[in-house]
């Protein structure tokens, strides 16, 4: 097995695994100690081993040092304190500020810290929001290489504990950010001019995007954030609607900076160099140095740094005249890529690429191959074509166990698509370099202008094919690993063993394994509640309710769906695996207790996702354009759109649903009120749940609380905030158990402590899904067994009559 495969597969197992730095390079010295007393064949293979865990040593600290960066160590105890004060950190700009809202965001590798009038060295990256009404004009200073010194008051990065979902520690690895943090203002912040280089490269950026605005935005904003994009990998203009569904259609690659945008970088500076220069090493040591310095001038990001990397080790290798094979080469630049990061292997950027590739590499020979001898071709231009698709193929069929799992999805839309998406990505970018550069040139420029504009529209719109034909995507729930693991491990057989019978039986199992991936959606779901028993689960979406009840007949309510005013995308990205993991192919219903953003957020991409056959809401807001786009698309889905009030009750399989507020609204609301929200009890047997929505005090006195059953739990009102909770719901509903969905170190407070002294006052077991993650509560009408997703258990049984 090649050297460079054996240390790569080592750092993985060394960054995946529980394995630790010390046991690890305890078995690669004893591996190695043995070898020279070992007879040939051994020696090899014990090489090998102490190779892979030298490597795995290696990829071990890595990832230790990932998980305890020194800047969390260090104020630990500032992160979950609401009261803590500002601590000054100081650092280097990561990347280009950009504005969310009113918000700057800014991320800042922190070199140092002061707390209590005293600095000390720390390292980490924190991800700043910058406040105030100047944030936007400070912003532009915000580049790239520069020192910003400021005040931050100082959060954990959100991570979410779903049944299913990631662990914990795989959270951690993969987060952007050590800690997040606000300023309140941007006059606090104080920033020094970075080194030349950096200033250099902040000002081309700052000109690019200055000239795409002055040429191309006036012909389309998405034409602009779009070339942008591609140019320069700044992709914060781009409309969230735009980047799903460039997503859907299994194209949104082309307009993030990766191999394709570098190669064309790498491929038109060979060509243009070797008009004016005979030697081809030195066009190679040039090409090398335009790439280093676009690369910089690109940014600080994971992709355009593989690409980098991979193309200065093929550019090296010209020069030092190695005539490789192609997998060598890939072999040899993933080995450079991981060794400078050996958290790499764990980023999905990177999974992609160098899966795209290697399966280029590895299937589309034998895919062309078959292809030119189904159809007869010759002509060149029909050549072309079979390559391109042949590398389609290749790069899909490497890549779809990766999109099911990470993105819950799978395209074959791209197979067509890339046709046009691919060769338009190379006009956007080429056009779009004249106009950056031939810009002040009207007749050049303005031609520039227009050909990079109908690029986009050819990228943007030949995406719209997804929507002619939506069975080219769907998503895909998560399925076993094995699945994955198998055709992996069969593709590989099929395609490095010689043997014609075992290749064709290694092929055949792959396309099986294949089929079972991208069918899940038609397997029975796992995950679904003891047959004849109710099951309530608060998911964990921060600070935020989505709450799914399944009941005894199979049929599903899943009522509010979190959100997140940063845009995450928390009802695809979070709601919709959990609701997976839990049974659920389908939603029967979709209840909205009232628009607020951390209720409703999420509900778009949870209709498009489980496909409720109702929606339901209490008092409209007829202002709220995110009711609006709501029900919008629920009708465009054919989902009925159902108005609920105080008094109406719904019964399924034994389980009721009575509606406790709102009353018929007697005036027009024109603003979201949390008083508005709809309050349910849910009753099964002996047992009932109370879900309240954001209701506070007043509305709490006048809920009908009599007729209590036996055992009754009470999701708290409004996060535990101090303005619900009161005495009168508390004392008359008198809950065994209370549930608060409310996130880590939230800025709110929640839960208060009175609310909490109140419920620990009348004996109530308390859970907090920002302790406990999510919550998962089953009811055989007697009986109610409580589950959290990080381990804690709660029972209780009615007993008599």
């Amino acid at each position: 097995m090649p050297v460079p495969l054996l240390i790569v597969l080592g750092i993985v197992a060394g960054v995946v695994t529980a394995v630790t730095p010390g046991h690890a390079l305890a078995f690669a010295i004893g591996a190695a100690s043995i070898i020279s007393l070992a007879p040939g064949g051994i020696r090899r293979c014990l090489f090998a081993v102490a190779l892979v865990f030298a490597a795995a040593t290696y990829g071990a600290a890595a990832r230790d040092r990932a998980l305890d960066a020194t800047l969390v160590s260090a104020l630990e105890p500032l992160l979950d304190d609401r009261f803590a004060p500002p601590v000054w950190l100081e650092g280097r700009v990561a990347d280009d500020a950009a504005m969310s809202g009113e918000t700057a965001l800014v991320a800042i590798d922190v070199t140092r810290a002061r707390v209590a009038d005293r600095w000390f060295p720390v390292a980490g990256r924190a991800t700043l929001a910058i406040g105030g009404q100047s944030a936007d004009t400070f912003v532009a200073r915000w580049t790239r290489g520069r020192w910003l010194t400021a005040p931050v008051l100082v959060r954990r990065p959100q991570t979410w504990r779903n049944f299913g979902g990631p662990s914990d520690e795989w959270q951690r690895l993969r987060r952007a950010s050590d800690i997040t943090g606000t300023v309140k203002s941007a006059a606090l912040v104080e920033i020094r001019r970075g080194s030349w280089f950096s200033e250099t490269g902040a000002a081309i950026r700052r000109f690019v995007r200055q000239e795409i605005a002055r040429t191309i935005k006036p012909l389309s904003p998405t034409s602009a954030a779009i070339v942008v994009a591609i140019l320069i990998g700044d992709r914060t203009s781009l409309a969230s609607d735009t980047v799903r569904d460039l997503q859907r259609a299994g194209t949104y690659h082309v307009i993030a900076i990766s191999g394709g945008n570098i190669a064309i970088v790498v491929v038109g500076s060979l060509v243009a160099l070797r008009l004016v220069i005979r030697s081809r090493r030195v066009v190679a040591l040039v090409t090398m140095a335009i790439v280093i310095a676009y690369g910089g001038v690109v940014g600080d990001q994971a992709s355009v740094e593989r690409a980098v990397a991979a193309a200065l080790v093929v550019l090296s290798l010209q020069v030092v005249g190695w005539p490789a094979p192609a997998w060598r080469i890939f072999l040899v630049a993933a080995l450079v890529v991981v060794a400078i990061d050996p958290m790499t292997v764990i980023d999905t950027g990177a999974w992609l690429s160098f899966g795209a590739t290697l399966g280029i590499l590895m299937l589309a020979p034998p895919i062309a191959a078959t292809l030119r001898r189904g159809g007869g071709l010759r002509h060149r231009i029909a050549d072309a074509a079979v390559r391109l698709l042949a590398a389609t193929l290749a790069a899909e069929f490497a890549l779809v166990p990766v999109s099911a799992a990470v993105f819950s999805q799978v395209s074959i839309a791209g197979l067509l698509l890339n046709f046009i998406a691919i060769p338009a990505m190379a006009v956007v970018q080429l056009a779009g370099i004249l106009v950056v550069v031939a810009g002040h040139f009207a007749p050049v420029g303005a031609t520039a202008a227009h050909v990079a504009h109908w690029g986009v529209a050819a990228i943007v719109g030949s995406a719209s094919l997804v929507d002619v034909a939506p069975w080219l995507s769907w998503q895909t729930p998560a399925v076993s690993p094995g699945w994955t693991i198998g055709y992996y491990a069969l593709l590989t057989a099929a395609v490095l063993i010689r043997h014609a019978q075992i290749r064709l039986v290694s092929g055949g199992a792959a396309l099986v394994c294949l089929a079972a991936i991208v069918a899940s959606p038609l397997t029975p779901p796992r995950g679904r509640p003891p047959a004849g028993w109710l099951r309530v689960t608060l998911l964990d979406v921060a600070q935020g309710d989505a709450i799914l009840a399944q009941f005894p007949t199979g049929q599903s309510l899943l009522v509010d769906v979190g959100g997140s005013a940063t845009g995450f995308d928390i009802g695809s990205r979070v709601v919709g695996p959990a609701l997976w993991a839990l049974g659920v192919r389908r939603l029967d219903w979709l209840a909205v207790t009232h628009p607020d953003i951390d209720h409703a957020g999420g509900a778009l991409s949870v209709l498009r996702l489980l496909r409720p056959r109702e929606v339901w809401e209490g008092v409209p807001v007829p202002a709220n354009p995110a009711m609006l786009q709501l029900r919008a698309a629920a009708h465009a889905q054919g989902a009925a759109w159902v108005r609920l009030a105080a008094g109406q009750t719904l019964e399924i399989g034994g389980a009721e649903i009575e509606l406790l507020n709102p009353p018929v609204p007697d005036w027009q609301r024109r603003a979201t009120r949390n008083d508005d929200s709809l309050v349910m009890r849910l009753s099964f047997g002996d047992v009932s749940v109370m879900l309240t929505g954001d209701i506070g005090t007043a509305v709490e006195e006048t809920l009908p609380l009599a007729g209590r059953a036996r055992l009754r739990l009470l999701k708290a009102p409004h996060h535990g905030s101090r303005t619900s909770s009161s005495p009168a719901l508390v004392r008359g509903w008198l809950p065994q158990a209370a549930f608060i969905s409310v996130g880590r170190g939230n800025t709110f407070g929640h839960p208060a402590p009175d609310v909490l002294a109140r419920y620990a006052q009348y004996g109530v077991e308390v859970f907090r899904t920002d302790r406990d993650g999510a919550i998962r509560i089953e009811i055989d009408g007697r009986q109610v067994i409580a589950q959290s997703a990080r381990g804690r258990a709660w029972r209780l049984t009615a007993v008599g009559r």
